[in-house]
């Protein structure tokens, strides 16, 4: 993290957009790192973990926020997101997770309060897939999907 905050401050304004929105999304893609070396080390509580993968997701949106429309680092930056998701899935659902979760977990709640934050980054990871107009979008979008029971699980 530290590296990130030193290449901003030293080279912020002169980074081209797509370097801009690649230090901008490296802070979230080191927390859902963290976050899933905590789940397997399991050093960390439910929601310590929660709380790093909320933050990787936010961390990717604002990198997603600068980064030019057209270009494919977006997709990259979706499926990201998709990955921190994925890590907050296997959290909340997993048997070998169950030791993590706290006295009194309610799965429906916290499958609610997943899809609080699931639909926009699933909703955006559709939106860039299909803008990519490449024939294996729909492959990727149903191998997402069946990994993340997305969009059904939040209907």
């Amino acid at each position: 993290m530290k590296t990130v905050s030193l290449v901003t401050e030293k080279h912020g304004d002169s980074l081209f957009p797509r370097d801009r929105a690649i230090i901008a999304a490296l802070k979230g893609l080191i927390m859902n790192d963290q976050a899933y070396m905590h789940m397997t080390k399991r050093d960390y509580g439910y929601e310590k973990i929660v709380n790093l993968l909320n933050a990787s997701i936010n961390g990717i949106k604002e990198a997603m926020a600068i980064t030019p429309a057209e270009h494919d680092l977006r997709v990259y930056l979706a499926l990201s997101g998709l990955a921190a998701l994925k890590n907050w899935k296997d959290l909340r659902g997993e048997p070998e997770y169950r030791d993590l979760r706290p006295e009194g977990f309610d799965p429906q709640a916290e499958l609610k309060r997943w899809c609080v934050v699931a639909v926009p980054v699933w909703e955006k990871f559709v939106k860039e897939v299909e803008s990519m107009g490449r024939a294996d979008a729909d492959k990727i979008k149903v191998w997402w999907a069946k990994r993340l029971s997305m969009p059904q699980a939040c209907r």
